[in-house]
């Protein structure tokens, strides 16, 4: 009897172990959603290795959004003092509530040596708000995220 509890306790925990290990990453290229184990976006190319092993690159501005690692990202249309710069760059999104989507982007600022993050709120796809030291405590408190000054 005590064999039968071994055994059965050892299949659940292999079963539990395997069921860590799938992956919910995947990416959205036009209409079609691809479920995958692996994506890393380069400038150029996405490598997406998918469930099956079987492995693909898919150029980059063919890719609409894609989840890795637990996190999302969108491709959204880059604005600068409110006005479309015409590139889309992705953005990670951080949370959506209320029809507005918080995201964050993170770029590198030669002049100080750093990356430095920007975060703006969407609505659809259309830039709402674009965050500066003022407004990010009241909006990251609208969308119920943690924040603090570093």
């Amino acid at each position: 009897m005590k064999k039968l509890a071994i055994l059965i306790s050892g299949t659940l925990f292999c079963l539990a172990g395997m069921a860590a290990e799938s992956s919910d990453s995947w990416v959205i290229a036009g209409k079609d959603r691809i479920s995958c184990d692996k994506v890393n976006v380069g400038i150029a190319k996405a490598r997406i290795t998918l469930d099956n092993g079987e492995k693909m690159i898919l150029p980059v501005n063919q890719i609409d959004s894609y989840s890795a690692d637990g996190m999302v990202f969108d491709r959204k249309m880059v604005f600068k003092n409110g006005k479309a710069t015409g590139t889309k760059q992705f953005m990670e999104l951080l949370k959506v509530r209320d029809g507005l989507s918080l995201y964050k982007t993170t770029s590198f600022n030669t002049d100080l040596g750093t990356a430095v993050d920007q975060y703006s709120v969407y609505k659809g796809e259309d830039l709402y708000l674009a965050l500066d030291k003022k407004t990010i405590p009241s909006v990251f408190n609208f969308f119920r995220v943690k924040w603090s000054y570093k």
